[in-house]
């Protein structure tokens, strides 16, 4: 009995210190030069050809399950080096047009991503089958724009608003570096 409980203390002790990295891997993209850490069992979906770099659905709950939280993770190129404050106007007033005024509940603010600083906005998408609750955290990187949107049903948000702050605050930023081509010399003899 006292072996048992010093095994269960051990494992205890080794997943505290190490944060659970049991549980979760490091996504890379080398395309869009971006990682972020996801949990193991969530379902991988490669991106397309319209600026999606990756999609992670967590598991199916059961046959009544209707909506499959996610993060979905997109990268483009702005065509001028905007502004941040200027790009995320623009982008606001872009999903406020789509959302049904104030049922939207809009909240906003600053994300912090290791020392990468980013705006994120919150709100609720509303009809007559489903209610969904929608975070988008956005970081400017030169003249890249990275947004993050995780989605969940707003009756689950809070069991998997664990999942979706830390995949957002994993996020890291590589670009991938320049190729560089040496010309061959000649070489005399």
């Amino acid at each position: 009995m006292r072996k048992t409980i010093f095994i269960i203390l051990g494992i205890f002790i080794c997943t505290s210190f190490s944060g659970c990295h049991f549980f979760w891997k490091r996504y890379h993209n080398k395309k869009y030069g971006f990682s972020m850490a996801v949990p193991r069992w969530w379902e991988y979906k490669p991106g397309d050809d319209n600026a999606i770099a990756v999609m992670y659905l967590s598991p199916v709950k059961g046959k009544d399950d209707r909506f499959r939280e996610n993060i979905t993770v997109t990268s483009a190129d702005l065509l001028l080096p905007e502004v941040v404050e200027m790009f995320w106007e623009n982008n606001k007033k872009a999903v406020m047009m789509t959302l049904p005024g104030y049922k939207s509940q809009l909240s906003e603010g600053e994300y912090f991503s290791g020392m990468n600083k980013g705006r994120y906005l919150m709100f609720k998408v509303e009809d007559d089958k489903i209610a969904l609750r929608v975070k988008t955290v956005v970081w400017i990187k030169g003249t890249v724009v990275y947004s993050a949107t995780c989605t969940a049903e707003e009756k689950d948000y809070a069991k998997y608003s664990y999942y979706f702050e830390k995949m957002f605050a994993s996020f890291r930023f590589n670009p991938p570096k320049p190729k560089i081509r040496l010309k061959k010399q000649a070489v005399s003899k």
